[in-house]
């Protein structure tokens, strides 16, 4: 029987209604449920268990009390708020609601860009402290510390500097390793006499993944310079890191001659 909405009653499929603008695409009524189909595929979308989701794919769901059940949880929308529970345990959850996150009885994970967890469990895993020794780990000459403090400076005498015969550590230092870069921001004076050299040179790395040492150079008349050593660490590996500091003058000046430096920032970063 054929009536002008295009409805077909049919021996084999029962009710079939084709869509007058495109006739590949039918829908499909009988005794195992209500059929949609689009270019010769049929999808089932509700039998006599149920509506089936995946037919779904325009509207508006009405959220003030939606439940959705699995195995281990439920996940419940109310209004704006969408929350999923443990169905063992209902003090196990996470709520979303505009503006705010709540975890309870579990733990958030989450990832930075680089692919490294930065919280687990919802604990924050992200120590950004650079630790120096205590006492300073200095180089000494004859039981004599390299390094002098005076003037708001670390300074180093050209006679002790020559007499070591390298560089000599201010200290070391030790960090986890949690971000990609270490910044280490000194200030020169050279108006003691005589100009220098500062190093970065890390130490007893587990697995030998040291960073390059670095170092610069001022000569006489570098008053007041400051300048920023940015050393890319690589992905964090969450693994303990040593460094030292280092510095040695360089050959202006007398004897007596000092070469001063200190520092405004060391720190991790990303």
């Amino acid at each position: 029987m054929n009536v002008r909405t295009e409805l077909d009653f049919t021996e084999t499929e029962g009710l079939v209604a084709v869509n007058r603008d495109d006739p590949e695409e039918r829908v499909i009524f009988n005794s195992r449920g209500l059929w949609i189909e689009k270019n010769g595929v049929a999808q089932l979308a509700i039998n006599g268990s149920g509506i089936v989701a995946d037919t779904i794919t325009t509207g508006t769901l009405n959220t003030q009390q939606v439940t959705i059940s699995g195995t281990t949880g439920a996940f419940i929308m109310t209004g704006n708020t969408a929350r999923w529970t443990d169905l063992k345990n209902s003090k196990k959850f996470v709520e979303i609601k505009p503006g705010n996150i709540t975890v309870g009885g579990g733990g958030l994970t989450v990832f930075r860009p680089d692919g490294v967890k930065s919280i687990t469990n919802g604990l924050v895993d992200t120590e950004y402290s650079v630790y120096t020794y205590q006492p300073e780990f200095m180089t000494q000459k004859n039981g004599i510390n390299a390094f002098y403090v005076t003037g708001g400076y670390y300074r180093l005498a050209k006679n002790m500097s020559d007499s070591i015969g390298d560089y000599a550590n201010i200290n070391a230092y030790r960090f986890k390793h949690n971000a990609r870069y270490l910044k280490i921001g000194v200030a020169i004076s050279t108006k003691y006499g005589a100009g220098g050299f500062v190093k970065i040179e890390e130490f007893s790395t587990s697995g030998g993944a040291y960073f390059n040492t670095v170092s610069k150079g001022w000569t006489v008349g570098a008053e007041d310079t400051d300048y920023d050593f940015v050393i890319d660490l690589g992905p964090p590996t969450k693994k303990e890191r040593k460094f030292y500091i280092k510095a040695k003058t360089n050959n202006e000046g007398t004897s007596s001659d000092e070469f001063g430096l200190r520092f405004y920032k060391i720190a991790l970063d990303d």
